[in-house]
């Protein structure tokens, strides 16, 4: 396809989306008082058609995480997730990848090949399905592609492993990433939406549009609501 035509067709989807954002915005903001409208865009990819590599500095090198991995991270990247959301997805058997620079884990991304809770969404696939999960780069070390290798080599080995195509969940709220995944050649598949009241008593969201495969709402299994004991859910503060 004609290199032009390539980057006309971008910027007229990532156009689309910025109109969409705006338009959620628009009625985020004035209910904010009352709750939380979300708005989640589930994205799809085939795996024939996995994005070219692109060059990463030679500092950094990319592999599968192990326990001890997994505990580094949770001591010492700090971010807004509990610790018990990771070594749930670790104890599942879902796979982390991470990028290190000078042998320290600066970037790590997650894929799950089987049933996953992703924060309040339940993640049931098809044996030839995958889906990418949480991801997070350490700030001083962002804008250098580390994302793009991470993700292109969790979807090389979903392929590896059988799987024909992989699906990903993205907050129609967050731009930045909507944008990375839609220059990587996701397609939106369609866009789960629900609202969090705040004046009720146990909080829990309303849906506002059917579920659809892979995804839909269970807020009684949310993730960061996990024991860390049994990675079961545990009744989530109101």
């Amino acid at each position: 396809m004609n290199h032009d035509l390539v980057n006309h067709n971008l910027a007229t989807r990532e156009a689309r989306e910025s109109r969409r954002r705006l338009w959620a915005l628009a009625l985020h903001f004035p209910l904010k008082i009352l709750g939380y409208l979300e708005f989640s865009e589930i994205y799809s990819l085939g795996l024939d058609r996995i994005p070219p590599p692109r060059q990463l500095d030679s500092s950094y090198t990319i592999d599968q995480a192990n326990a001890d991995d997994i505990d580094f991270i949770c001591r010492e990247l700090v971010r807004d997730e509990p610790p018990v959301v990771i070594r749930t997805l670790f104890a599942e058997g879902h796979h982390c990848f991470v990028a290190r620079s000078q042998g320290r884990i600066v970037a790590y991304d997650w894929l799950a090949l089987s049933t996953v809770q992703e924060e309040e969404y339940r993640i049931e696939l098809e044996p030839v399905h995958a889906f990418c999960l949480n991801a997070y780069t350490v700030p001083e070390h962002r804008g250098r592609g580390i994302h793009y290798a991470l993700l292109r080599r969790m979807l090389e080995f979903a392929a590896q492993n059988g799987r024909s195509k992989a699906y990903t969940l993205v907050s129609l709220y967050n731009r930045d990433s909507w944008k990375s995944h839609i220059r990587m050649g996701w397609v939106r598949e369609f866009t789960y939406c629900y609202f969090r009241p705040y004046f009720t008593l146990r909080r829990f969201p309303w849906p506002l549009t059917a579920p659809r495969y892979p995804a839909r709402l269970d807020w009684d299994r949310h993730s960061w609501f996990a024991s860390p004991a049994t990675g079961r859910p545990v009744k989530a503060a109101n």
